[in-house]
């Protein structure tokens, strides 16, 4: 479990690159309600953070990311053996760090608003910081529910920005 969270791990990597290349090509193609969405949005950037983390950021997130596998990234159990996989967030940044990474990213200020769709497409950009790995439910609900592995432990670059280069 703590290669999930390890930048010099092999797991990390590789993962985090596959991801990049599929992210490129996904957002090249893919026809989406929350990408298509042109709401505008007026708010300071926290609140509209929020705002999209209380639904369309995790819906989009299952809807875009539809990996496929045979086998959980960390006990290597096949689906025979589990019932299920699930993506797993690594837990280096939260969904809401990378909203309000993504809305940072766009904003102009509190009285222009900013399209509902950009800000999500830019959160899927800010996700080659962020692997995701495919996990059987058990390893998933230990990765999410040991304190070791909460974002408050963990050992956290100071904010998402410095460690894009955004500052």
């Amino acid at each position: 479990m703590d290669a999930l969270n390890d930048e010099t791990s092999d797991i990390y990597n590789k993962t985090l690159d596959a991801q990049k290349t599929y992210i490129t090509k996904r957002l090249q193609t893919i026809k989406n309600r929350y990408i298509d969405n042109s709401c505008g949005l007026c708010d300071t950037k926290e609140n509209i953070a929020n705002h999209l983390n209380l639904g369309p950021a995790q819906n989009l997130i299952q809807t875009f990311f539809k990996y496929t596998t045979d086998t959980c990234m960390v006990c290597h159990k096949t689906k025979e053996e589990v019932r299920q996989f699930e993506r797993a967030h690594c837990n280096k940044f939260s969904r809401y760090d990378l909203l309000l990474q993504a809305v940072t990213n766009i904003y102009i200020d509190e009285k222009t608003p900013i399209k509902s769709g950009d800000t999500l497409k830019e959160f899927i950009k800010c996700h080659d910081v962020c692997p995701i790995y495919i996990l059987c439910s058990g390893c998933h609900s230990e990765y999410d529910n040991n304190p070791m592995y909460s974002y408050s432990n963990l050992s956290r670059t100071p904010s998402l920005s410095i460690a894009k280069g955004y500052a």
